[in-house]
């Protein structure tokens, strides 16, 4: 969680759309661009988030899923 909410603080300082932010975490922790279907989706769960039941924001979030992911987890 901690490590959701520091990346979290660096793309929202360096980015204000969505857009832009997503494809900056996305080089950060998968080192590639997001596939327009992963912008899409991140940008609808972004949009949907925001009357979420949790403490943490929809970006903190959405950091804690990437950082969770399969492909961040194993080296391909």
């Amino acid at each position: 969680m901690d490590r959701a909410k520091a990346l979290t603080k660096r793309v929202e300082a360096d980015f204000e759309k969505n857009t832009g932010s997503v494809d900056a975490v996305y080089r950060l922790i998968h080192g590639r661009s997001p596939s327009e279907e992963e912008t899409r989706a991140a940008e609808t769960f972004l949009d949907q988030s925001d009357g979420n039941q949790s403490d943490l924001s929809p970006w903190e979030l959405y950091c804690q899923a990437l950082l969770a992911s399969n492909e961040f987890m194993y080296i391909r």
